[in-house]
């Protein structure tokens, strides 16, 4: 995964046309960025059509986006010129990253400007994020993602629902109370993760099983080997 774009103020020229982008409810410069078109064009689709297309942004150099979050495009510019996607969640003794839901809203912006390598960089921080401490995405992350923000066929949702059907097999007894909690607070998310669960209790060997402690597929394996090793006389059983 590209955690930063392989080219940014290498693009800049001091010929460089700067173009004006809003973000929010409100065309405000507070909530405004100024930024090269070479560079937002560059690693952006959506802004090469708005601003190298037909469309009106072509001439006017300006550009809004009143649906979304300055505080999270603050992040889409920092990509944009080479910074990092950082994520200090590995410092927080508790195991609870506040950024999870930054990166979720990265991911669908993201997505939404066609950005594929800042969508996989937000991915991939959100994932590092639930590794501390073991968690499960909570309900707020759960809402953020399927509340109409995201396509069916994500890598987010992807990610989330295999997520709670690893847990259901592997480690249940720890986190039974809130994967209950957040997967029966959307439906969406139920009917994801039950047909991910039917479909793995469905294989017929063990060896396709990808979890490393299926409580279903080893289970299962660990009772076959007691019986073949008392059928083969390897073990007695009292009556």
């Amino acid at each position: 995964l590209l955690l930063r774009p392989s080219k940014g103020s290498s693009l800049i020229s001091t010929s460089d046309q700067l173009v004006r982008i809003y973000i929010g409810p409100t065309k405000k410069h507070d909530s405004s960025w100024l930024l090269h078109e070479s560079v937002l064009c560059y690693h952006c689709p959506y802004f090469q059509s708005v601003f190298r297309g037909k469309f009106l942004e072509s001439t006017t150099k300006e550009s809004h986006l009143p649906d979304d979050d300055p505080l999270t495009f603050s992040y889409v510019v920092s990509y944009l010129y080479g910074s990092l996607l950082k994520c200090d969640c590995h410092l927080n003794s508790t195991g609870h990253c506040p950024y999870r839901v930054t990166w979720i809203k990265v991911f669908i912006l993201a997505n939404k400007l066609l950005m594929y390598n800042l969508e996989n960089a937000a991915l991939r921080r959100y994932q590092d994020c639930h590794a501390i401490g073991n968690s499960l995405p909570s309900i707020s992350e759960i809402e953020e993602i399927y509340n109409e923000n995201t396509p069916p066929d994500c890598f987010l949702r992807d990610y989330v629902e295999l997520r709670f059907s690893r847990v259901f097999f592997e480690d249940w007894d720890n986190h039974k109370v809130a994967w209950m909690q957040v997967v029966m607070s959307n439906k969406e998310l139920l009917e994801a993760v039950m047909q991910g669960i039917r479909s793995h209790q469905q294989l017929g060997n063990y060896t396709s099983c990808r979890y490393k402690k299926c409580n279903v597929h080893w289970v299962a394996v660990e009772l076959s080997a007691f019986f073949f090793g008392i059928a083969g006389g390897k073990r007695s059983v009292r009556g």
